[in-house]
């Protein structure tokens, strides 16, 4: 068969599964002629019901089901693992563990950080000290930053759903978002991934519109009678007072993931200086 002819034919094919089985077929056969290498397929006969097996419309859309199925199986099964498909490289990958990084040997402690841990720590540290957070609500803090910058890589969101998606360590969106592109250019068009630019926006929202995650975290403090508090408890707090993400999108388990790490990682940093 020449290559225009199965051209032809394939493209009739198509056509009438396409304009629903027979009556596609017959609508076909007064439309489509033969253009000289080729003749007209016999689309009626591959539509068309036969006694001892379906037609081949129907076999086609129960094939494409079954593999549907298999991969919607497949893709739960994965999931259970704790490994998905990364929506930016299509790779898989764990997803129940805050992300792997290069790492380097931080001068001041000996212990193996890298340029993550050192923003993390930097941030833990001006976080007690301004608002007197325990270690774990700094943690806490630090690990919902984590989470949504995805280990500090990421200071524009990724193919974002609705309009220019998320910006910044605390990747604010919407109106939050506009006013930190403002505080941004007022401190001297300064880049979205500055660790003064945020954290020096970060401080004005806790200090105005804000105000109630403090408060909440105060009242922690409170029911525990104590300066150490539940760094899993404290890591919500935060995500759902502060952050406000779709419950659906929360990931709260890998934001108190990655404040357990950092936490753990911070204790260690500072007890070897």
């Amino acid at each position: 068969m020449s290559e225009l002819n199965y051209k032809i034919n394939y493209a009739s094919l198509i056509d009438a599964l396409q304009m629903g089985g027979i009556a596609g077929a017959q609508a076909l056969k007064s439309s489509r002629i033969s253009r000289g290498l080729g003749t007209k397929l016999d689309t009626e006969k591959y539509v068309r019901d036969e006694e001892d097996k379906p037609s081949l419309q129907k076999r086609i859309l129960d094939s494409m089901d079954k593999v549907k199925k298999e991969n919607e199986s497949m893709a739960e099964k994965m999931k259970a693992l704790g490994v998905e498909k990364d929506p930016v490289t299509g790779e898989l990958v764990r997803m129940d563990s805050p992300p792997e990084r290069p790492t380097k040997i931080s001068k001041t402690s000996g212990i193996s950080v890298d340029s993550a841990y050192e923003t993390s720590f930097k941030l833990m540290d001006d976080l007690k000290k301004d608002y007197n957070l325990t270690t774990e609500q700094a943690a806490a803090f630090v690990g919902n930053l984590w989470h949504e910058t995805g280990g500090f890589t990421a200071f524009q969101e990724i193919d974002p759903e609705v309009g220019r998606g998320g910006l910044g360590f605390a990747q604010w969106t919407a109106s939050r978002r506009v006013t930190f592109e403002d505080y941004l250019r007022q401190q001297g068009n300064l880049s979205a991934n500055d660790y003064g630019a945020n954290y020096g926006y970060l401080k004005k929202e806790l200090n105005s519109t804000e105000k109630k995650v403090l408060k909440t975290l105060r009242g922690q403090v409170a029911r525990s009678g104590e300066n150490v508090v539940d760094i899993a408890e404290a890591t919500e707090i935060i995500s759902d007072v502060f952050f406000r993400p779709n419950e659906d999108k929360a990931y709260k388990d890998r934001r108190i993931d990655a404040a357990e790490d950092i936490l753990q990682r911070y204790k260690e940093d500072r007890s070897l200086k």
